[in-house]
């Protein structure tokens, strides 16, 4: 059962993807059932520095992007799209996206309308045999 929960960024430990073929994205997931007592939706805080990328990929879930800090170019199925602070950008399911270069500190938030992180399977093109 879920119940009303409140998170602080500062309290959930950072997490990035051991394999550097997907990229040196860094994030700290907000909710996710499992972590959280919430269920029907999964949230976090992505992090990328200068210099930084976010190998493009897909996953059957829609998700949604909402600007903290920092603006950076989002490509989506080979159109870029900005994201900047207290803007939203819908992604669809299945869409080919990325961000391929980031010029100065960015954070965003990142939700799916699932329960738990681990019920999202990214598709990363360079790891598809």
């Amino acid at each position: 059962m879920s119940v009303t929960t409140v998170v602080q960024p500062s309290d959930r430990p950072v997490e990035a993807w051991e394999d550097p073929l997907r990229g040196p994205i860094r994030w700290r997931t907000l909710l996710s059932k499992g972590l959280t007592d919430s269920d029907s939706i999964t949230c976090g805080i992505a992090m990328l520095s200068p210099g930084d990328h976010f190998v493009e990929h897909r996953h059957r879930e829609s998700e949604l992007y909402f600007g903290i800090a920092g603006e950076v170019e989002v490509m989506v199925d080979g159109v870029a799209h900005t994201l900047r602070p207290e803007t939203a950008l819908f992604i669809p399911g299945d869409a080919l996206h990325g961000i391929p270069k980031v010029g100065e500190e960015v954070r965003f938030l990142y939700a799916f309308a699932v329960d738990a992180f681990e019920a999202v399977t990214y598709v990363f093109p360079a790891e598809v045999p």
